[in-house]
C-alpha cells in the first residue's frame, strides 16, 4: 500500500508521539516498583526493541520504502536503479531510529532516577544518536545488498550476501568508531593499555577509549581481522579495574577474536540473510502449490545452522577462557569473573534463548568450566 506525502507524514509523527508518551508511561511505571533497576534496565531495550518492529513495519506497509525509491528512480537512470534501493532503505531506517531514540530520550529520567547515574541528557542523546545511526548506515547497505541480489542476480544472490557481510566484518573498527566516537588515550591510559596487551601477546593497530559520561559501561571490544584488529575500552573500565583485571578482559576479547568467535557471529548473520534471499528466490521461482515445501526446507535448515553456530561459539568461549588464565596466571579468570558477579551486578545464569542470540555462554557456566579445568586454550603466538 502506498500511502502520499502528506497521509504518510501525518501517521508517522502521530505514531512517532504516540510511542513516545507511551514509553513515558511505561518508564514511570517501572520507576516506581520494588526493583526499579532492574525493571527500568529491562523495559528500556525491550521497549526499543518493539517500538523499532513496529514503527519500521508500519512505515514500510504504508509505503514509505516504495515512496522513496520512485523518487529516486524517477530521478535516475536504469543502471543505476540500486541506489534507489539504498535510498529507500536508508530513509526507512533512519526514521525508525528516529522514533526509537525519542523514546529513549523519554525514557531517560526514569533511568539517571531508577539506576542512580549523573547522565547528561544533551551528552547522551548525541551518543545513542550515533549508534543508531550508523547501526542504521550498516542497515541500509545490507538491506540494498540483499535486495539488489534478490531482484537482479538470482542464484548469485546467496554469494553476494556473504560477501557484503565479510566486507562488513573486514570495516568493524571503523564502523564502531563512528558510533561510539572514541577518543585516543593519555599517556597513563596508553601505558596500562600496552601492559594489558603485553601480557596477552597482542599488538593491536589501534587503541581506542569511549567517554561513556555517567554510565558504568565495562566496554571492552575487539574488533577486525587478524592483522587490522583495533581494542576498545570504556573509560569507567579503566576507573574500575586494576592492572590484573583489565589484563583479563583484554585477553579474553583478544582470543575470542584469535579463535573466530567474531567470524563465526558474522557467519551466523550471513547465512541467515542468504538464506532469507534464497527463500525470497524460491518463493518468487515457484508456483502457490510448491511454496510450502521451498520454504520450510531452507527454514528447518537455518534452524540447525543457528544452533549448530551457537555451540561452536560457546566452545570458543571456553577456550577463550582457557588461554587467558594460562596467559595471565591460573584462577585470575575466574577471580575476575567473581568480581563482575560481586560488584557490577551482572548476571551468572543466563536463558538458552539469550545464549543463543548472543552467540556465547553465561558467566556462571563459564566460571564452572574454569573450575573443572577448562578447555584447552591452544598454543597463542604474538599477533596484531
Amino acid at each position: 500500500m502506498t500511502s502520499s506525502l502528506p497521509t504518510l507524514a501525518l501517521w508517522y509523527l502521530g505514531s512517532t508521539a504516540a510511542f513516545a508518551g507511551l514509553s513515558w508511561l511505561l518508564s514511570r511505571w517501572a520507576i516506581r516498583a520494588e526493583n526499579a533497576e532492574e525493571r527500568v534496565s529491562r523495559l528500556g531495550s525491550r521497549t526499543l526493541v518493539v517500538v523499532a518492529g513496529v514503527e519500521g513495519a508500519g512505515l514500510y506497509l504504508f509505503g514509505a520504502y516504495d515512496l522513496v525509491t520512485a523518487g529516486l528512480n524517477a530521478l535516475l537512470t536504469d543502471p543505476l536503479w540500486p541506489v534507489a534501493v539504498f535510498g529507500g532503505t536508508l530513509v526507512l531506517g533512519a526514521a525508525t531510529a528516529t522514533t526509537a531514540l525519542g523514546c529513549y530520550l523519554v525514557m531517560l529520567p526514569a533511568v539517571r532516577e531508577g539506576r542512580d547515574l549523573d547522565l547528561s541528557l544533551a551528552g547522551n542523546a548525541v551518543r545513542v544518536a550515533r549508534q543508531f545511526f550508523a547501526g542504521v548506515l550498516v542497515f541500509a547497505v545490507i538491506g540494498a545488498f540483499g535486495i539488489v541480489a534478490t531482484t537482479g542476480i538470482g542464484g548469485w544472490a546467496p554469494v553476494v550476501v556473504f560477501v557484503a557481510f565479510a566486507l562488513l566484518h573486514a570495516v568493524t573498527p571503523y564502523t564502531t568508531r563512528l558510533s561510539l566516537s572514541p577518543r585516543d588515550p593519555t599517556d597513563d591510559e596508553a601505558t596500562r593499555l600496552r601492559r594489558a596487551c603485553e601480557r596477552v601477546a597482542f599488538d593491536p593497530r589501534g587503541v581506542h577509549v569511549v567517554d561513556t559520561e555517567g554510565t558504568e559501561n565495562l566496554l571492552v571490544n575487539v574488533t577486525g581481522v587478524r592483522g587490522r584488529r583495533h581494542l576498545f575500552v570504556s573509560r569507567h573500565l579503566l576507573d574500575v579495574t586494576d592492572d590484573e583485571r583489565l589484563a583479563v578482559l583484554v585477553g579474553i576479547e583478544t582470543n575470542r577474536a584469535r579463535r573466530g568467535q567474531q567470524a563465526v557471529k558474522f557467519a551466523l548473520l550471513a547465512g541467515l540473510a542468504a538464506l532469507g534471499v534464497s527463500m525470497v528466490n524460491g518463493a518468487l521461482a515457484r508456483t502457490a502449490a510448491t511454496l510450502e515445501t521451498s520454504v520450510w526446507g531452507p527454514f528447518l535448515g537455518g534452524v540447525a545452522v543457528v544452533v549448530l553456530l551457537a555451540w561452536v561459539a560457546g566452545r570458543l568461549t571456553y577456550r577463550a577462557d582457557a588461554a587467558t588464565d594460562a596467559q595471565v596466571g591460573t584462577g585470575t579468570v575466574h577471580e575476575t569473573m567473581q568480581w563482575l558477579l560481586d560488584e557490577q551486578g551482572a548476571s551468572r545464569d543466563r536463558s538458552t534463548v539469550t545464549n543463543l542470540l548472543q552467540q556465547t555462554r553465561s558467566l556462571g557456566a563459564r566460571m564452572e568450566r574454569l573450575r573443572d579445568g577448562g578447555e584447552t586454550g591452544g598454543s597463542v603466538g604474538s599477533e596484531s
